[in-house]
Parts: structure tokens; C-alpha cells; sequence
């Protein structure tokens, strides 16, 4: 089996060749639930980020089975989570406060939070999919930063644990790119 990519952007199409020789009978199966595909060569697009398998399965005259497999990364593509969000964000002591930051997005499992909390700092985030992690960071002095966030067409969905000194708080928002 030949892959044309193993690491592939989302809604765009990806070549798999069936490398076989003597096989009566073959099917491909892609991993993201789509339907299979009985092509010698086979193009599929993959519609949501993931981690996807594709299996080729061969049968020869002997109706024996075999089945090669290739991971493939799925992401968005390069720069599609990238610009300026602003919103709202509620925070279970500090109460509610408009923020605004920007990302940067390089399409393969990364973003770039910048200015978030108006620090003038970046905090990188990794994403699988459509949902992902701040990793603890130090942002301010004592304070500490980390969270999750989940990707939703134009907006992202933030959800931030500070701990600043001696006190944490817990803080979400929906930010909408401007």
C-alpha cells in the first residue's frame, strides 16, 4: 500500500495505490467512517481531525486474506484557526470580563494563544480534533495558567484554570473571530 500523504489537511484529497500483484478481490476502508472503496486507486478526503487508520484488505485466488494498514494524521489545514477572538469570559471569583486574543495556527496539532489575559505573553496549545489543552504555564509573576478549549466553526470555546498567589480561579468563554 502507498500513501500519497500521511499527514493530511482536512476536505482535501489523499491518493492510495494499491501496490498488490495477483490479488483477485480488494476493498479500502479509511477510518473515519466513510464508506468503502474497491478502486485500484483509491482518493478519499477526510472531513474532521483525527488520528485515522486506513486498511487495504487483498484476497488472492486462494480466498486467503491479507490487510496492510497506514496511519494517517488528519488536521485542519494551516492557518485555519488563525486571527483575533473576542468575547466574554466569566470567572467564578473575578466575575466577568471582556477578553480578546489572537492565534496562530500551524495545522498540525498546534496553537498559538498570544496576549491572552493581556499579558502581552503566548501560550501554546495543542489540539486533536476539535478539542485541546493548555498545558500549565507560567504567564505572570506566581501565576499559573492552563485549560482546555474546544474548536466550533468561527468561535472557541475556552475554559481556564488561574492560579495566581494564593487564590484559583476558574474562568470560560465563548470567543468569536473577528
Amino acid at each position: 500500500m502507498d500513501v500519497s500523504e500521511q499527514n493530511v489537511y482536512t476536505s482535501i484529497a489523499d491518493t492510495f495505490t494499491n501496490c498488490s500483484a495477483g490479488t483477485t478481490r480488494f476493498s479500502w476502508s479509511f477510518g473515519d467512517g466513510a464508506g468503502d472503496n474497491v478502486d485500484k486507486i483509491a482518493v478519499h478526503s477526510y472531513q474532521l481531525p483525527a488520528v485515522d487508520t486506513a486498511k487495504l484488505y487483498i484476497w488472492n485466488s486462494g480466498r486467503d486474506t491479507t490487510m496492510a494498514l497506514k496511519v494517517v494524521n488528519v488536521n485542519f489545514p494551516p492557518g485555519y484557526y488563525t486571527g483575533t477572538y473576542a468575547g466574554t469570559e466569566t470567572c467564578n471569583l473575578a466575575g466577568s470580563d471582556a477578553q480578546g486574543f489572537t492565534i496562530t495556527a500551524n495545522g498540525f496539532g498546534n496553537l498559538i494563544f498570544s496576549d491572552l489575559y493581556r499579558t502581552g505573553k503566548s501560550f501554546n496549545a495543542i489540539y486533536t480534533g476539535y478539542n485541546g489543552t493548555i498545558p500549565p504555564q507560567t504567564f505572570s509573576g506566581d501565576s499559573l495558567l492552563c485549560g482546555t478549549f474546544s474548536l466550533v466553526g468561527d468561535s472557541i470555546n475556552l475554559s481556564i484554570i488561574v492560579t495566581a498567589f494564593s487564590f484559583r480561579d476558574n474562568c470560560s468563554g465563548v470567543y468569536i473571530r473577528n
